[in-house]
């Protein structure tokens, strides 16, 4: 920008130069409009928290964390599955897994998770130990889990914009019934945390 006399020159990459004359009146000074919101708005008042500690030092990362009140479940990605006491933070159990662990989800008596390109296992809990008891896979990545206790059906987010409906009448034995693709990314967390009316 360069001013010559009465005129602006502008220099534009994809135009080379404007030249824009200006008024040779006065120009009456610009009004400055106060905005009734104030400059800097002020911190949000949210706890703090003053004192804590690790509960779990992985070598992948927590994904997602439940609890059935007794124990904790983490999904803590490359680490596979843990299990912790819900008091202490004891580690309990840990499972290493295929894939990439994302998603837990506590139904039926059962813990099931997603590992990404390792599909969904679903996993029974006896006192310390946890047991591999079924699984499911798909050609792509299943990242995101909702298994309600009725109707007996869950939801698999799969793949880059896909959600399958399980038939789980067989809980440890998953069985695909249908799939709805969406346009574009289907984002990780998009689920909820039930369903509304058992429909939605």
């Amino acid at each position: 920008i360069a001013m010559v006399g009465d005129t602006l020159l502008l220099a534009s990459a994809a135009s080379d130069l404007y030249r824009c004359v200006l008024p040779s009146r006065e120009v009456s000074p610009v009004r400055i409009v106060r905005s009734p919101y104030p400059e800097v708005m002020p911190e949000p008042d949210v706890p703090v928290a003053t004192d804590g500690d690790v509960l779990l030092d992985t070598g992948g990362q927590v994904h997602w964390v439940v609890s059935d009140g007794d124990a904790m479940f983490a999904a803590a990605g490359t680490d596979g599955l843990y299990m912790l006491d819900a008091a202490s933070g004891a580690i309990i159990a840990h499972e290493p897994c295929a894939g990439i662990t994302q998603h837990v989800w506590l139904g039926r008596g059962l813990i099931y998770t997603s590992h990404g390109t390792g599909g969904m296992i679903a996993w029974e809990r006896n006192g310390a130990v946890l047991r591999r008891v079924g699984a499911w896979h798909h050609e792509a990545s299943i990242r995101q889990l909702m298994i309600p206790d009725a109707p007996h059906l869950g939801i698999a987010v799969v793949g880059g914009g896909a959600f399958i409906t399980l038939d789980l009448s067989d809980p440890v034995a998953p069985r695909q019934v249908a799939d709805h693709r969406v346009r574009g990314l289907v984002y990780a967390r998009l689920l909820a945390d039930r369903l509304v009316g058992d429909r939605y």
